[in-house]
């Protein structure tokens, strides 16, 4: 083989080396890293298994009625109870706390209450606000609130706390006194005790300058088809049951009423839907609890 010819075939080698090595080597690197990809385990992105994000809870809830509200806090839909940031909460500490005050004022209208919580000159209350968001523990989507509010009079002689949603249905209500005048000669006037869910018109009218008509607004006494209150028999009016009251009133501990009513409603849609309301007085306490059935 001349010089020549061994140039030329060592040219030709080269050339279908370096093709061969084009055309194999980046076949090989894909087929070890489909390897490396398959023998190894990576952490999943949070964002892929933590669920709806912050802004899906919040658009979805706001399509929540009151009513569908109440059941979730009432443990009607499976849901978990937390401490919520009053930020993310539809009313501000001091916008529920007017809230809670204009519902107890109602209830004293109807003989409900023995106090009032109005203040003037000679008598005013300190007031605490901590809320509580429930998420439900279905599709994690749908989100609501609830208040825990405490207002004590200026000389301790009084302790007020009640428990309500952000739509203003009242779930629990207990007061302390230190004096039994207020409480000695009070007997609840029984027949208004569906006011601790139907919302007054003031409450109503709150509510809505508040929301700015964004609240579905259906525990009222328009919008109900029809209600009835009756009482529990004797022998079933202790009946009280703590789990069903847990969620929302955790130190609740137990409750002997002195008398239970039962409040069914039935609302646009047809849904029926049934609470126990319990009080106890003495001369120095009185609670109110809404239980659901």
């Amino acid at each position: 083989m001349n010089k020549n010819n061994f140039k030329n075939f060592i040219l030709v080698f080269v050339t279908l080396l370096v093709a061969a090595i084009s055309i194999l080597l980046p076949g090989m690197a894909l087929k070890s890293s489909e390897k490396e990809e398959f023998d190894s385990i990576k952490n999943v992105p949070a964002e892929y298994y933590s669920g709806p994000s912050e802004t899906v809870i919040k658009n979805a809830s706001k399509q929540l009625t009151d009513e569908q509200s109440l059941q979730m806090i009432t443990g009607q839909w499976e849901s978990k109870v937390s401490p919520a940031d009053p930020e993310d909460c539809n009313l501000s500490e001091f916008e529920a706390k007017n809230l809670a005050t204009i519902r107890l004022n109602k209830l004293l209208s109807s003989r409900l209450f023995p106090f009032s919580l109005s203040s003037n000159i000679n008598q005013w209350y300190s007031w605490d606000a901590t809320p509580y968001r429930v998420l439900d523990n279905t599709f994690k989507t749908y989100a609501t609130h609830y208040w825990d509010i405490t207002f004590t009079r200026y000389d301790h002689s009084e302790k007020h706390r009640i428990v309500m949603t952000e739509m203003g249905t009242i779930l629990y209500v207990h007061s302390e006194t230190k004096e039994d005048v207020p409480l000695k000669s009070f007997s609840p006037q029984s027949e208004f005790f569906s006011d601790l869910i139907i919302a007054d018109q003031n409450s109503l009218n709150y509510l809505r300058s508040k929301y700015e008509g964004t609240a579905i607004i259906t525990l009222t006494e328009d919008t109900i088809k029809s209600h009835e209150l009756m009482e529990v028999p004797d022998k079933d009016k202790y009946a009280f049951n703590i789990n069903k009251t847990s969620l929302y009133v955790p130190d609740l501990g137990s409750l002997t009423p002195d008398h239970t009513y039962m409040f069914t409603y039935t609302s646009d849609a047809g849904k029926e839907s049934k609470y126990k309301i319990m009080y106890k007085k003495t001369d120095t306490e009185y609670s109110i609890l809404l239980q659901p059935e």
